[in-house]
């Protein structure tokens, strides 16, 4: 579902907003008050990411990726440059995407997939979020912030994410096997230094891309950009724009 937009009828430039698993549109709050205003933008919030959790379990990867590329496809067919703004999963969609269309995407990516590497302190931040009170530390909170799901305390209902989880990590691997050969504009890519979901390995892959500038953001983590970061990333979007 589009949750927020802009429509400019003269644009010739439209920007899609998508959030990863677990996340929300708010994500990118941040930006969309600096989305110049010659250019339309779609902000999503997938199926199941804005109820319960019983709505996330019964959701499926597929929908979410149908819906962001039926989107993107009819932007295409009406002559619309179509420019992805994604944070994590989301750049899974923007990748598929720019592999149907060679040259003609640009992509603005917040730590996108391809090697995950679940560390342990990914779950003491889950836990935290999840049955942690109001002192939690600041990288717990980023994660509570970045999804608009009301999570249970039930341990056993995650079990019931799994397929999903699965799906990510199988569209993980299937866009590995040909990253290397996406053509785009220039693109921007940033990675948090902090990242406790993501392996090492993705940031070597997308630096390796000879059109995609990467930026790595020492004060983040997987779900959440420190004050610092942000006004980097604000300015990194604001140059991107100028070359659209």
């Amino acid at each position: 579902m589009i949750k927020e937009t802009r429509i400019n009828p003269e644009s010739e430039v439209s920007l899609i907003f998508v959030h990863g698993i677990m996340g929300t549109y708010r994500h990118f709050s941040f930006l969309y008050p600096i989305v110049d205003k010659r250019y339309s933008y779609y902000a999503f919030e997938l199926k199941g990411h804005d109820a319960d959790y019983r709505a996330f379990r019964d959701a499926k990867y597929q929908e979410w990726e149908d819906e962001v590329l039926a989107l993107a496809e009819f932007l295409h067919n009406e002559g619309q440059r179509v420019v992805f703004v994604t944070h994590s999963m989301g750049g899974l969609f923007a990748l598929l995407f720019a592999k149907r269309h060679p040259g003609e995407a640009s992509l603005f990516l917040l730590n996108p997939p391809l090697y995950g590497n679940i560390k342990p302190i990914a779950f003491k931040r889950y836990g935290d979020a999840i049955y942690g009170d109001d002192q939690i530390e600041e990288e717990s909170k980023r994660l509570k912030r970045a999804t608009d799901m009301e999570l249970t305390k039930n341990p056993f209902a995650y079990l019931t994410w799994l397929p999903n989880m699965f799906s990510l990590y199988k569209a993980m691997r299937k866009e590995r096997a040909f990253f290397n050969e996406i053509e785009v504009k220039p693109s921007v890519v940033f990675h948090s230094a902090k990242d406790e979901l993501l392996a090492k390995r993705n940031i070597t892959s997308f630096s390796s891309h000879k059109n995609m500038k990467n930026i790595t953001l020492m004060g983040s983590t997987h779900f959440g950009f420190g004050e610092n970061d942000k006004e980097i990333i604000k300015k990194e979007f604001i140059e991107f724009q100028k070359n659209l």
